[in-house]
């Protein structure tokens, strides 16, 4: 997905059939607005070679405003089934690797775990008058729809872990209303944060070995 900046949705309360969520491209030049860190922000969706993952990581930088909410919806895309039929096209054009072949699974699939790790060490902000960024008419309406995301990808078993880094309340707030539970939230500041992600892969690696035992 080019220029994942520029996508909106109309509705956020519900995150199955994606494939014909009602969504609409927004008026927005990233090349030509040089007040801001403009960059072209494709979406990469299942990268297994972590090398790969941290190098396309170290290329993204700060665009603009924080919309939470955006960013978590078009990652929640990822595990609905109706999806399927464009990572298989994205396999066969050889920007997915094949070893995800049959992915999204359906919701309903046994011993499966499924988990979102929402990060922020901002809060939402894209709701300024005559900013390029505006996307909301204000926090609230921002906060809301990201917890509409949460609450549906929850109402389908995924688990969601909320980490705020060095955020501030209002963004601790929200991590914490998304999180799954209070074990499932993570409030960090400097070094913490790697125990936080420790903590969350030991967390997912006992779930799935339950699920498979």
């Amino acid at each position: 997905m080019e220029n994942a900046f520029c996508v909106d949705f109309s509705t956020w309360d519900s995150v199955t059939n994606s494939i014909d969520a009602r969504m609409f491209r927004r008026n927005c030049d990233l090349q030509s607005n040089t007040d801001y860190l403009i960059t072209d922000m494709p979406v990469r969706p299942y990268l297994s070679d972590v090398d790969e993952a941290v190098a396309y990581i170290n290329t993204l930088g700060p665009n603009w405003g924080t919309s939470i909410d955006l960013g978590l919806r078009v990652g929640a895309l990822f595990f609905d089934p109706t999806i399927r039929p464009i990572i298989t096209d994205l396999i066969d054009s050889d920007i997915v690797s094949p070893d995800f072949a049959g992915l999204p699974l359906d919701w309903n699939a046994p011993a499966s775990y499924r988990a979102v790790i929402l990060m922020t060490d901002g809060e939402n902000c894209c709701f300024h008058p005559d900013h390029p960024a505006t996307r909301k008419p204000d926090r609230e309406t921002q906060d809301a729809d990201t917890v509409s995301v949460c609450d549906a990808l929850k109402a389908q078993n995924v688990n969601i872990y909320g980490v705020a880094f060095e955020a501030p309340p209002a963004g601790v707030d929200l991590m914490e209303a998304c999180a799954s539970s209070d074990g499932h939230f993570f409030n960090s500041s400097g070094t913490e944060l790697i125990d936080a992600f420790s903590a969350i892969a030991t967390h997912i690696q006992t779930r799935r070995l339950r699920l498979i035992q």
